[in-house]
């Protein structure tokens, strides 16, 4: 019956805003999905894991519980700094997390593609503009598209592609 409530609690929850438990169980997934980039440590922002989360205005409070519930995390004995953003950071970090509607994540990919960082979609409907998302059903599964991380030029570590469930259109 849990995983039944978790699935819909997924697919109603950008029409109202993100659910708390859903952040939370992302703010304890994307880290190590992150740090599955083989090339994460070229990456790094002052030896850190530099996350932007860009939002839609709409989603302010998700993306900053968010980025609260990742900022001084240590993954793997690397040390995340998340940060949310309503527009685009100044500075080059080592990834990136959407927390928007699909619609706009597509505009936003469009101005992303070019710095080859991982991009993450908080919105599991936003993968056709992201190299990862998760899903939920009877398990809690990363998400990923293929053709954005060929696009993006991302090597990862081949667990993810073992565990992951595809996205393919």
């Amino acid at each position: 019956m849990r995983p039944f409530l978790l699935l819909l609690t997924a697919i109603f929850s950008f029409a109202y805003g993100l659910d708390p438990t859903i952040l939370d169980l992302e703010a304890k997934i994307f880290p190590k999905i992150i740090l599955l980039d083989e090339e994460i440590d070229k990456k790094l922002v002052d030896g850190k894991v530099e996350v932007a989360i860009i939002y839609e205005k709409k989603y302010q409070k998700e993306a900053k519980r968010l980025a609260a519930s990742m900022h001084n995390k240590i993954v793997l004995d690397k040390v995340f700094s998340a940060h949310a953003y309503l527009k685009f950071p100044t500075t080059l970090p080592s990834a990136y997390i959407l927390v928007m509607d699909p619609e706009r994540s597509e505009k936003i990919f469009d101005r992303l593609k070019h710095t080859k960082r991982l991009i993450i979609s908080a919105n599991p409907h936003g993968i056709c503009s992201a190299a990862v998302s998760i899903t939920i059903g009877p398990r809690v599964q990363p998400l990923v598209n293929p053709k954005i991380i060929k696009l993006l030029g991302l090597k990862f570590n081949p667990i993810l592609f073992k565990v992951a469930k595809f996205y393919e259109k």
